[in-house]
């Protein structure tokens, strides 16, 4: 669930959630609305960064355990 930063921003997030649905403003207000008034996710640590990196490259798996 997100965090936000103030209850008064809880609220209007969620108007402007509702006006997004609707299509009443674009997606690129909402990335807006949504860095105004959610707070910051953690940061994942470096270890899954870069397996999730490797994987974007193409990186084999093996199917089965070694």
């Amino acid at each position: 669930m997100a965090e936000y930063k103030s209850e008064a921003c809880a609220v209007v997030h969620d108007l402007m959630i509702g006006l997004c649905e609707d299509g009443l403003i674009a997606e690129e207000a909402m990335r807006e609305f949504d860095d105004l008034c959610l707070e910051p996710s953690p940061s994942l640590p470096e270890e899954i960064v870069k397996t999730g990196e490797s994987g974007r490259q193409g990186a084999k798996r093996p199917l089965t355990p070694a």
